[in-house]
């Protein structure tokens, strides 16, 4: 009966560790700088293509508290269990900013020009100069579907920042859009696909993981729990 209390008890402890080392650990809701582009990997979506970059213009561009809500849309890869979205990071082009605007971050499902919000986050950056990298890195992940268009957009109820932004035929998985007024964004969303100036794709990176498959992750699971047993059983001798 105590062999049976142990392995069980190791068997929900192997399923902690597994869940913690399968998830991304992010700081909460912290708005970080720097001078360097992120480095995609694994399933990231980016598109970090500066050549030939250009203000998309006030309205379709600017993140300003007398603005509207400047996003971008982006479509998930075939990953069958989904996907984490773990960060969001935009390019400023121009401005420098030493007090601390509240930045609000939205994530949602795009159909047409509708926009169905499901999750974000609010967090106050430090200062920052032209040409910086700001990376909302999300306390909380959030969960994705595969084959799925979305968009995440990005607000102000202060001053903020010029997006930077390239052609739109750069990312073919989703475009720029706006989407509200004043700093606050709505369900309806205008996109700025086509020809420059005023369309185009953002500068842009999202830190993704994947999320294995429930099957994937029981046989890593019942893996663990084999092996666990045979050390186990090579660890302890029957008495006599």
């Amino acid at each position: 009966m105590t062999g049976t209390v142990i392995i069980r008890n190791s068997l929900a402890a192997l399923a902690v560790a597994a869940f913690i080392l399968s998830s991304t650990l992010v700081n909460a809701d912290l708005i970080t700088i720097s001078a360097t582009a992120p480095t995609p990997d694994g399933d990231d979506i980016s598109m970090l293509n500066a050549v030939g970059q250009y203000d998309i213009g006030g309205n379709q561009g600017h993140i300003w508290n007398n603005r509207p809500v400047q996003g971008q849309s982006f479509t998930t890869g075939t990953n069958p269990g989904g996907y984490l979205l773990n960060a969001v990071t935009l390019q400023n082009l121009n401005n420098t900013i030493a007090t601390s605007p509240t930045f609000t971050l939205r994530v949602g499902t795009i159909s047409g020009t509708t926009f169905t919000s499901f999750g974000g986050a609010t967090g106050v950056p430090a200062s920052y100069v032209p040409l910086d990298f700001l990376t909302f890195n999300l306390d909380t992940s959030i969960p994705l579907s595969p084959n799925t268009l979305y968009g995440f957009d990005w607000g102000s109820n202060a001053q903020g920042f010029v997006t930077v932004n390239n052609a739109d035929s750069n990312y073919p998985g989703g475009s720029a859009y706006s989407s509200g007024s004043v700093g606050v964004g709505n369900t309806a969303i205008t996109l700025h696909e086509g020809a420059a100036p005023n369309h185009g794709d953002r500068i842009f990176h999202l830190d993704l993981s994947t999320i294995p498959e429930p099957s994937t992750f029981a046989l890593g699971l019942m893996g663990l729990a084999l092996l666990w047993r045979r050390r186990r059983q090579a660890w302890i001798r029957p008495s006599h």
